[in-house]
């Protein structure tokens, strides 16, 4: 009896999530070192004191066991702070995650009281920031006002949210987030987004996604629900949406090839990278591809979907893939065939971001290709 107690209580310690201090300083010269899922536990419980500071992946980390976590809760997401035994989406992460290369596999997060994803928050507002004008420049001119995220790959995660289930963040203000890709599976109640359900004031550059989205009775964004002052560019969505819903309004489908505008969709809603703009502002969309395959009953859906006021330029999406969505426009879809030869994308830089073989595959991008195959 009592071996059997002491092996019962040490699967029962095995299964709770513990924090070790990873190491390193913080500082940009000596950032926190993660090489184990228990330093993301304790960059969690830490946040109070370390949301603005540098962080380095410097291993691949397997966090499967993070699934027997916690009653079955799994992991934390960092930014929740812990009160009374109930977690609250206190603290924004405001400094630097430079993933090094590395990946994040097998993630498991199951929040039925809230919204899931490796963040809760990141960035937080910058003062007399002008997105009137060179958005891109100004952007890099005050990097070192935003959070950064960079080079990280969070591959076969698997996260449930009440809310919301997004890959990255929950939400996302004033952020540079470059070379991230993110896979696996999301889930929630109300709303799933492949990176964060909000992403304002922000650029995101050579990302992707290849999310599996089977909620059938939630709203769904292959990349984020709302936005605003944001760029997005070199984007590459990959996946699949499974669902039924009626009741769509007004839902027109982008041309994919051109600035063509897109009205607001209606309460239900599915669109492959965004939708519904908020507040004063603009969306930016450069040299995107959109390769996401939809199953479901709807009669009308939006492929790439935003308000009036957004700027796309150079950006694709597979009308066979998601034909089965298209309304009477899709006529204006573009064919495999012609999103696998390079003329197709005048503009986009084959020689460092993008490579694919001419006529023969899709385009990938190099940085997210050398990462998924260290």
């Amino acid at each position: 009896m009592l071996v059997a107690s002491i092996l019962l209580f040490s699967l029962s310690a095995l299964a709770e999530n513990k924090a070790i201090k990873p190491a390193g300083s913080g500082s940009k010269e000596e950032p926190f070192l993660i090489s184990k899922i228990e330093h993301l536990v304790w960059m969690g419980e830490n946040i109070t004191n370390v949301s603005t500071k540098c962080f380095r992946l410097a291993a691949d980390i397997d966090a499967s066991e993070t699934k027997g976590w916690n009653s079955g809760r799994g992991f934390l997401p960092i930014g929740y702070t812990h009160e009374n035994k109930k977690a609250y989406a206190s603290y924004p992460f405001r400094g630097c995650f430079d993933g090094g290369g590395h990946i994040i596999s097998n993630l498991f997060i199951n929040r039925k009281e809230q919204g899931a994803a490796l963040f809760a928050r990141i960035g937080t507002p910058v003062q007399n920031f002008d997105f009137s004008t060179n958005v891109l420049e100004n952007l890099a001119q005050r990097s070192k006002e935003f959070a950064t995220i960079k080079d990280l790959g969070l591959v076969n995660c698997s996260f449930f949210g009440k809310d919301l289930a997004a890959g990255l963040a929950c939400n996302i203000d004033f952020a540079l987030i470059s070379g991230v890709y993110i896979s696996g599976s999301l889930k929630s109640e109300k709303l799933v987004a492949g990176f964060a359900g909000s992403c304002n004031n922000s650029c995101l550059d050579e990302c992707g996604t290849n999310i599996e989205f089977k909620n059938r009775e939630c709203n769904a964004a292959g990349c984020f629900s709302t936005s605003q002052n944001t760029v997005l560019r070199n984007y590459l969505s990959l996946g699949s949406f499974q669902y039924s819903m009626d009741n769509i309004e007004d839902s027109r489908v982008n041309t994919g090839y051109s600035a063509r505008k897109i009205r607001k969709a209606g309460k239900d809603w599915n669109a492959i990278l965004s939708i519904r703009l908020v507040g004063v502002g603009s969306f930016y969309l450069y040299n995107c591809l959109v390769l996401n395959s939809i199953s479901t009953d709807r009669k009308k859906g939006q492929v790439i979907a935003f308000p009036d006021s957004a700027t796309i330029d150079n950006s694709f999406y597979s009308a066979e893939n998601i034909k089965q969505t298209l309304s009477d426009n899709n006529k204006v879809g573009i064919s495999n065939d012609k999103l696998k030869k390079k003329e197709t994308y005048k503009g986009w830089d084959f020689d460092t971001v993008w490579e694919m073989e001419d006529g023969v595959s899709f385009p990938k991008l190099r940085k997210l290709e050398k990462m998924l195959k260290r």
